[in-house]
């Protein structure tokens, strides 16, 4: 899929550069033991297991204009396995700032789980640009042509 490979770059990024000087250690991707007894893989947990997180890079309207449901199905998903761990930090780093600004409506309306924060991340300019291009040929991709 066009938009899978820029996507892991900027996880990669976030994970490497831009958590590390904010909290104060190393991240790694890495599937985190529940406390049910199963494992989930995260974006990011700090190198003590205290910290884990999710990297949501999806915007919040798709290209045709529509609500993204999968993404925000998903993202629920990642907060109820958030829920589930014992992390004394659970963390929503979000790319886009609609999607930032869809977190931070539902936070308010009180439909998040308990100690989960979300934080806006502001990606470097080439990295935003390539997302961004990602995302439109991946929309691209799947638009049926007529024909």
């Amino acid at each position: 899929m066009a938009g899978s490979e820029v996507q892991g770059r900027v996880e990669e990024w976030v994970r490497a550069e831009w958590m590390p000087p904010r909290y104060g250690r190393s991240f790694q991707r890495k599937s985190v033991a529940l406390v049910t007894g199963g494992e989930h893989s995260f974006s990011a947990v700090s190198d003590d297991g205290r910290i884990v997180a999710k990297v949501a890079t999806g915007s919040k309207i798709t290209a045709s204009g529509r609500r993204a449901v999968g993404v925000l199905s998903k993202l629920r998903a990642d907060l109820l396995f958030m829920t589930m761990t014992d992390a004394d930090q659970k963390l929503v780093l979000v790319t886009q700032p609609d999607m930032f600004e869809l977190c931070q409506r539902e936070l308010a309306a009180g439909n998040v789980p308990p100690g989960v924060d979300f934080v806006h991340v502001e990606l470097p300019r080439e990295l935003a640009r390539a997302l961004r291009d990602a995302k439109a040929r991946a929309s691209e991709e799947v638009t049926p042509r007529r024909t």
